[in-house]
């Protein structure tokens, strides 16, 4: 293949995918490695040149999602019954599954688990804690770019509020209110993009703030 806008002309080379996995349920990757589950069940990591390297962790059951915290590398992975935590440094296990049964949606920053119940309360852990603090009550989502969290509060009369925080050792800095007057409905899902937008995905309305 060829750039077809070049300063110089450059050729690249077309290869063949590489398959590394044919039983996985859900993957992700940090940095150089690659994290995948399995049906018997258990996690998977492949790193170092050509994914040579491999380590396997069991799970209790089959995981539906896996994700990578953005600043340590270290996963939380969800199952139907239990909620996991590993850390990328020593492999060590947090099982969350007692401190976040309620949660509808978990996040994992800096080592810190955010969790949103159902009840519509913000609860936050450091690693290994038991029990949970709160954050912030009546929240309907929450999401985070960086260390700045924001969330959706729900008001009276169907309308929400779009609050900006700063994230540091579960206690929410400098809280404010960036919009207010937002309709909501049932099912909302909050996005910030890098250059820090922000939408709402508000049933099936998409709203930019």
């Amino acid at each position: 293949h060829a750039n077809p806008h070049p300063t110089t002309l450059t050729l690249l080379k077309d290869a063949n995918p590489q398959e590394l996995a044919s039983n996985s349920a859900a993957a992700t990757t940090f940095g150089g490695t690659v994290i995948y589950t399995t049906p018997k069940p258990s996690l998977i990591t492949l790193g170092g040149d050509n994914f040579t390297n491999s380590q396997s962790i069991q799970l209790p059951a089959l995981a539906k999602n896996v994700t990578a915290d953005a600043v340590t590398g270290s996963l939380l992975i969800l199952g139907d019954s239990y909620t996991y935590a590993v850390k990328k440094q020593n492999q060590a296990i947090w099982d969350a599954t007692k401190a976040f049964q309620q949660s509808t949606k978990l996040l994992l920053h800096n080592d810190t688990l955010l969790g949103l119940r159902k009840d519509g309360q913000l609860m936050a852990a450091a690693w290994g804690g038991k029990t949970p603090k709160s954050l912030a009550k009546n929240v309907t989502d929450v999401t985070l770019q960086d260390t700045e969290l924001y969330y959706l509060e729900t008001l009276t009369n169907d309308m929400g509020a779009l609050h900006h925080a700063l994230l540091n050792n579960q206690e929410l800095l400098q809280d404010q209110v960036l919009a207010t007057n937002i309709p909501i409905q049932e099912k909302n899902s909050l996005y910030v993009d890098t250059a820090k937008a922000v939408y709402l995905l508000s049933g099936s309305t998409l709203l930019r703030i």
